[in-house]
C-alpha cells in the first residue's frame, strides 16, 4: 500500500507508508498523542497567528501546517498554501479535503524572483525537494511555473503572516517579495522561514535581502536555534533562550545585527551524540507592525 490515513492531533492526514523525511515522522506519532514535529516552530505559530488572519504556506508540502494555520486563523481568515511539487500537491488537497477545510486556497507553482518556468530538482525524501540542486536531489528533474510574490498578491489580501520552508530558495523568494512590501504596510505582518546558509554565497545571498527588509521596517523577533539548545556563539554573546524545545532553543532578544551574523553564513556547533552541524539557526521570524 502506497498510502495510509492517520490521525496526527486533531487532524486526519493521508502519508506515505514507506517514505522518510515527513512521513516518517507523522507515521510515528501515536494516535492521541501530543507530540508535534518540529514544536518549536508549531509552539511560535500558535502564539503569533490569530483568528481572521490571512496566512501564506511556502513549501506547504502535505498540509501539516497548512491544516494547523487553517484552524487558527478560522472561518473569517484565509491561507494561501503553495506547493510546487505535483505528488506533494496532490496529497496537499487530499489532506484538505479529508478535513473538509474551506479557507485552503491550494497553490500548484513555485515562488521566486521572477514570473517563469523553472528547473525543479526532486528530492529523495518529499519535503527535501527544491529549486535549487543539492546532495538530497535525485536525477528527477521537472518544469514548474512560477511566480514572484509580489505578482501573487496582486488583488489578494496582505498576509499577516508566511511560513517559508522552500530548501534555500527564501533567497529568490526575498528578492521576488521586496518590491511588494516596500510599496505596502496595510497591518502586521511575521515573516518566519527555514535557514539554510549550505546555498549561501557572494551571489546567492540572504544578508543582503535581509537588509532590504530592515530598511524598511521589518526587525527580528524570534531566533530558533538549530543543532542544541544554546549554540556556542549564542552563550558567547549572552543569548539565553525563551523557551528549550529538545534540541532546539527559541530567542526573542537577538539584535539584527546578531541575527545576521548567526543565520547568514555556516557556523560549524558539535551536537552530543551526532556529528557536527553547519549551522546554528534554524529559523529566523522577521516582523513589522504599525
Amino acid at each position: 500500500m502506497k498510502y495510509l490515513e492517520k490521525e496526527i492531533g486533531k487532524f486526519k492526514m493521508r502519508i506515505k507508508s514507506k517514505e522518510g523525511g515527513i512521513h516518517a515522522d507523522l507515521r510515528k506519532m501515536k494516535t492521541g498523542s501530543t507530540k508535534e514535529r518540529e514544536p518549536e516552530l508549531l509552539n511560535t505559530i500558535k502564539d503569533e497567528v490569530k483568528e481572521g488572519f490571512t496566512a501564506i504556506d511556502l513549501g506547504a508540502n502535505i498540509g501539516y501546517i497548512t491544516l494547523l494555520l487553517s484552524d487558527l486563523v478560522g472561518k473569517k481568515g484565509k491561507v494561501l498554501a503553495i506547493e510546487p511539487e505535483p505528488e506533494n500537491f496532490e496529497i496537499l488537497k487530499y489532506n484538505l479535503e479529508l478535513n473538509k477545510i474551506k479557507n485552503v486556497e491550494p497553490i500548484n507553482l513555485a515562488i521566486s524572483d521572477g514570473d517563469k518556468k523553472i528547473c525543479f530538482h526532486i528530492g529523495k525524501s518529499s519535503n527535501l525537494s527544491s529549486i535549487l540542486p543539492s546532495k538530497n536531489s535525485t536525477n528527477k528533474i521537472i518544469d514548474v511555473n512560477c511566480l514572484t510574490l509580489t505578482s501573487l498578491l496582486k488583488n489578494r489580501p496582505y498576509p499577516n503572516f508566511i511560513k517559508m520552508d522552500v530548501e534555500g530558495a527564501e533567497v529568490e523568494i526575498f528578492r521576488g517579495m521586496y518590491e511588494y512590501f516596500k510599496n505596502n504596510n496595510d497591518g502586521n505582518c511575521l515573516i518566519i522561514l527555514e535557514i539554510h546558509p549550505i546555498f549561501y554565497s557572494k551571489k546567492h545571498n540572504l544578508e543582503i535581502e535581509f537588509k532590504k527588509f530592515l530598511d524598511i521596517g521589518f526587525s527580528t523577533k524570534y531566533v530558533i536555534s538549530a543543532g542544541v539548545p544554546i549554540p556556542d556563539l549564542f552563550k558567547k554573546y549572552g543569548y539565553t533562550p525563551e523557551k528549550v524545545f529538545r534540541n532546539r532553543g527559541v530567542y526573542t532578544t537577538v539584535t539584527d545585527k546578531d541575527m545576521l551574523y548567526f543565520s547568514c553564513q555556516q557556523h560549524i556547533q558539535k551536537v552530543p551524540g551526532k556529528k557536527d552541524s553547519t549551522k546554528i539557526v534554524r529559523y529566523v521570524g522577521l516582523y513589522r507592525g504599525k
